[in-house]
């Protein structure tokens, strides 16, 4: 599976049309005619749509049997996860694209949620199945809402603590490239010398050159998110 950069996840995804594809085909197999009468955007547009997400392999298309005897009919699934979370605040910006682990091992507290999805598969009949599936889904939408509130008064904090950060940096009278070094420093726990200088477009001479003053002037960061 191909990975991808989050401006290129971005691009395919700044198009309501393409994010409304995306949710009927995640939760089961559409085609194109289909797709086209439920969201009323023309048969071409939507093949173009999905052309972009296959593409991206976001979807794949899984040619089927027609039942009239017919030529075989595209049909799509998804083909592809990812998590995108932006954070963005006056003091805090941050933008992270991860993979889903669909198949890793649950640990610790939620070891129990894994032992109760085993005894739920061993369940046989599809309409008790479906029920237990949709308390098992509820808890987990429960917890994810107490980890998201949780991550959401962090981030608030992270956002004071940066607002004060920002005021600190400012007073130390320090240039503008300077500036940005320690506002990368304080956000980031890389202290790698070339990815610093990729990401602040300088040249590793020049961010050397930087942390070396900066020490001089006891102006050091240790920590970074």
């Amino acid at each position: 599976m191909t990975d991808h950069s989050l401006d290129e996840i971005l691009a395919v995804l700044e198009n309501p049309t393409r994010r409304r594809i995306l949710q009927k085909i995640s939760r089961e197999r559409h085609y194109p005619l289909q797709l086209s009468k439920e969201l009323k955007v023309s048969q071409q547009a939507i093949v173009k749509h999905l052309k972009v997400l296959e593409n991206f392999n976001l979807v794949k298309c899984k040619p089927e049997k027609s039942d009239a005897g017919g030529p075989e009919r595209k049909c799509y699934v998804a083909s592809y996860n990812f998590s995108l979370m932006i954070d963005y605040a006056p003091n805090l910006f941050s933008a992270e694209l991860k993979s889903l682990n669909v198949k890793t091992k649950l640990e610790g507290e939620y070891k129990e949620l894994e032992k109760k999805w085993n005894e739920l598969l061993s369940t046989d009949d599809p309409k008790k199945r479906l029920n237990e599936i949709s308390d098992f889904l509820h808890r987990i939408d429960e917890e994810i809402n107490d980890l998201e509130a949780k991550r959401a008064q962090l981030m608030g904090l992270k956002n004071e603590a940066m607002r004060e950060a920002h005021t600190a940096v400012e007073m130390l009278n320090r240039d503008y490239d300077e500036r940005r070094l320690l506002y990368y420093m304080l956000g980031k726990a890389d202290r790698n010398l070339a990815r610093i200088s990729e990401r602040l477009n300088l040249r590793e001479k020049v961010v050397k050159d930087m942390l070396r003053r900066l020490g001089e002037s006891e102006i050091v960061i240790e920590g970074g998110a």
